[in-house]
């Protein structure tokens, strides 16, 4: 039976779909992703490491966002610098003006060039290597351009323009916090030596300036760190919430196909029909003509009598699959109506189709020969009673009264007849 359409399903609970069946080692014990998600939510923040299939879903979860985050950071970071390349037309002296400046076009390529990468999918999973080295070799040019000029002043406005580069990568971009740790390391090692070089007049200003910024460096790393943690946490919290809500989605519409299905004969049962006729009265749409077949199996009673119970269910069953076998499409509707009686609606069907169609099905059920000692030619027959309705006012119930009393002629004039 077809249920009402489901939403579609967002990337998330796809991926878990797939990996529910996955489990991971805890000990000894095998859990589910399920039960996992609880354990890893049961854990201190501190202490929470996603494992690696986790962490998989979730790189790919945020793997378009991120990309795009680091992108506009890049075009950010270029046009900046782009703009401050005017400032030293005012700063700098004139003798080394062209090569400042050449450095400062070298910046605006590089992260240019960086954001081109980052909106590439191809590096959707590997954006972070298009985040470091830009970083480190903006912020070695930089400190180049301050030792050129030789101008202490110079030298501190540069350094710190380019370290701020550095500290909102660490901070903003969601970078692992492995990458986030390298990346500190790496522009500390650049600052020490490039500031050991640098013109400032003293080591006690050298050395602060050192352990300034390397300091504000660990702090960004380590907030990175805890941002992460939360990040992860949240993202689990997520998943556990679309995992369940997958789960009782499930659960619903199993409880659905119980609820509308036969359970004998596994079509639609009467209550389904009934909910189709309230939603033809409310919402008829275009279906007119419309015709209906009541279908009743000949002495079914005689079959039940003389066969026993067992082979009159198998009788309803064959029935039931050879009715279904014959629907045209997933708009004809087909129902189990009580007892041996069924129930077919036919839209946009007029009496003359309706009539082929009930009696390929009368036809096709006397193919399964199945025995039925009340019948003539000792097998299972039905006879067909049809109603159609070609304009005007749908109205259910004189398409049912109709094909009865049609019904009532077929069996009338013996049976293993479709009237109409």
């Amino acid at each position: 039976m077809r249920t009402a359409n489901q939403p579609k399903q967002n990337f998330l609970v796809k991926t878990m779909r797939r990996t529910t069946s996955r489990t991971t080692e805890t000990g000894s014990a095998m859990l589910p992703l399920s039960q996992e998600l609880d354990e890893l939510l049961s854990l201190r923040l501190r202490h929470l490491v996603l494992p690696d299939h986790i962490l998989d879903m979730y790189n790919k979860r945020t793997a378009r966002g991120n990309s795009f985050m680091m992108s506009s950071w890049a075009i950010g970071v270029a046009s900046s610098n782009f703009i401050l390349a005017f400032f030293d037309i005012f700063l700098v002296p004139k003798s080394q003006i062209i090569d400042v400046l050449e450095i400062r076009a070298y910046i605006t390529i590089i992260f240019l060039l960086a954001a081109q990468l980052l909106k590439n999918e191809r590096f959707l999973t590997r954006t972070s290597l298009l985040v470091t080295p830009p970083c480190l070799t903006t912020l070695a040019l930089a400190c180049l351009m301050g030792v050129i000029t030789g101008s202490p002043v110079l030298f501190l406005i540069y350094l710190f323009l380019s370290i701020t580069t550095v500290y909102t990568a660490v901070i903003y971009l969601p970078l692992h916090i492995f990458q986030s740790i390298w990346l500190a390391a790496l522009a500390i090692c650049v600052l020490i030596g490039f500031t050991a070089l640098s013109p400032l007049p003293s080591l006690p200003a050298k050395l602060e300036v050192i352990f300034g910024l390397s300091l504000i460096m660990l702090t960004l790393t380590y907030a990175r760190r805890v941002q992460n943690l939360h990040q992860h946490r949240a993202f689990l919290l997520q998943s556990r919430e679309e995992l369940r809500t997958n789960e009782a989605n499930k659960r619903s519409e199993l409880l659905s196909n119980i609820a509308y299905t036969d359970r004998l004969t596994d079509i639609p049962n009467r209550r389904y029909f009934d909910e189709i006729v309230e939603t033809l009265h409310a919402q008829p749409g275009d279906t007119l003509p419309l015709s209906l077949c009541l279908i009743d199996i000949d002495h079914f009673k005689t079959l039940n009598d003389q066969l026993g119970h067992l082979q009159g269910d198998r009788c309803l069953r064959l029935v039931a699959a050879c009715l279904h076998h014959n629907m045209r499409d997933k708009n004809d509707v087909l129902a189990r109506y009580g007892g041996e009686e069924f129930v077919i609606l036919l839209p946009s069907t007029n009496a003359e189709q309706a009539w082929i169609i009930a009696d390929r099905i009368r036809h096709a059920i006397m193919e399964l020969k199945h025995p039925n000692p009340g019948t003539q030619s000792g097998v299972v027959t039905v006879s067909i009673g049809i109603a159609t309705i070609d304009s005007g006012p749908l109205d259910i119930e004189f398409l049912l009264r109709e094909a009865d009393e049609a019904l009532y002629r077929a069996k009338a004039n013996g049976r293993n007849k479709v009237e109409a």
